[in-house]
């Protein structure tokens, strides 16, 4: 007995996990911000939830910053998977006629996004070990959602060759058009 699934039912059952981790990030992003907020302005025991209530005691500024990032991140993927249901939303996906001019911007709006994510992890791991330096007892990068940064500029490299070849893509499919 042989199941066959459609690319349509995979392509349906993917856009459903990305709005799942869509609202998801949006929670995160959201939770971050208002932890950030809660913790100067009302709560400082409201920075524990992130183990980073050691960094506000010892300095509000490396707090803001630590925070800042992890709130940029947070939202930087957000953005990517919003742009991922836009494209199933939109109907961008046509496994037909794949090369288009928006399927390309999309693959090279990801790359930059991956880019983005991966600079910004970096940025706030290295953050982390010069406040380790000063002796503050900091949390891991998994703890603070910045973790993988190699990961994702590995993931931005691919994405931009991809989308030089999706260009190029289309780019001979403009040309075949008008080629009689």
């Amino acid at each position: 007995m042989e199941i066959k699934i459609s690319s349509e039912f995979i392509l349906k059952g993917l856009q459903l996990i990305s709005w799942v981790v869509f609202i998801g990030l949006c929670i995160h992003s959201g939770s971050l911000l208002f932890t950030m907020v809660y913790a100067l302005i009302g709560n400082p025991n409201a920075a524990d939830y992130y183990e980073l209530d050691h960094v506000l005691l010892a300095d509000n500024s490396h707090f803001i910053t630590l925070m800042s990032i992890m709130i940029i991140v947070a939202v930087l993927k957000s953005i990517l998977f919003y742009c991922i249901i836009k494209v199933f939303v939109k109907k961008h996906l046509n496994v037909d006629y794949p090369f288009t001019e928006a399927f390309f911007s999309f693959i090279n709006n990801m790359a930059w996004l991956a880019l983005g994510i991966g600079l910004f992890s970096y940025w706030g791991s290295g953050y982390l070990k010069k406040l380790s330096l000063l002796n503050l007892p900091i949390p891991n990068e998994q703890t603070v959602h910045i973790a993988g940064a190699d990961v994702w500029i590995f993931m931005a490299i691919i994405l931009l060759v991809l989308a030089q070849l999706f260009k190029k893509g289309v780019a001979m499919q403009h040309e075949n058009e008008y080629t009689i």
